[in-house]
């Protein structure tokens, strides 16, 4: 599983934990690995998820299986860093509120993660406006314009 990422050079430490471990055993798990990667082999709570979302330099939401784009939201919502694809997302303003990446090319990625590196006031604003951003999509405040727009729908089908 791990040997394309052995093969570049690269070390690997799967993590095992209880199931929903707290955030202070992951983050001290995490924290305590030499590795290169670290692959979380457990269920992680929301909790832990959403502190790793808000700890990392970015986060990889690409939704390009699931076209809605919820991942890119709750990291968002987490103060994290969305890196998103370029279809699906369509509340994702390239260096606004996320970083949108155009190509399958991981060296794209890099190049995201090091301009940003270098900016980290640039950083601190795409965390504060992407989570104004999750605030405009929560349910409870779309939920009317989704009825809205279903009533309309029903309405043109008569």
């Amino acid at each position: 599983m791990w040997a394309r990422a052995r093969a570049r050079g690269l070390t690997v430490d799967p993590l095992r934990l209880e199931a929903e471990a707290p955030v202070h055993a992951v983050a001290q798990a995490i924290g305590a690995s030499t590795a290169d990667v670290v692959f979380l082999d457990f269920f992680i709570s929301e909790a832990a998820l959403r502190a790793l979302y808000a700890a990392a330099h970015g986060v990889l939401a690409n939704s390009e299986k699931e076209p809605f784009g919820l991942v890119g939201l709750e990291v968002m919502a987490s103060e994290g860093i969305a890196y998103v694809g370029r279809t699906g997302e369509d509340y994702a303003v390239p260096y606004g509120n996320a970083v949108v990446v155009q190509t399958d090319d991981p060296r794209e990625l890099a190049a995201h993660l090091t301009f940003l590196g270098e900016r980290p006031e640039l950083a601190k604003r795409i965390r504060a406006d992407g989570k104004l951003t999750a605030e405009r999509f929560a349910w409870p405040r779309i939920i009317d314009g989704l009825e809205a727009a279903w009533g309309a729908a029903q309405r043109l089908g008569r």
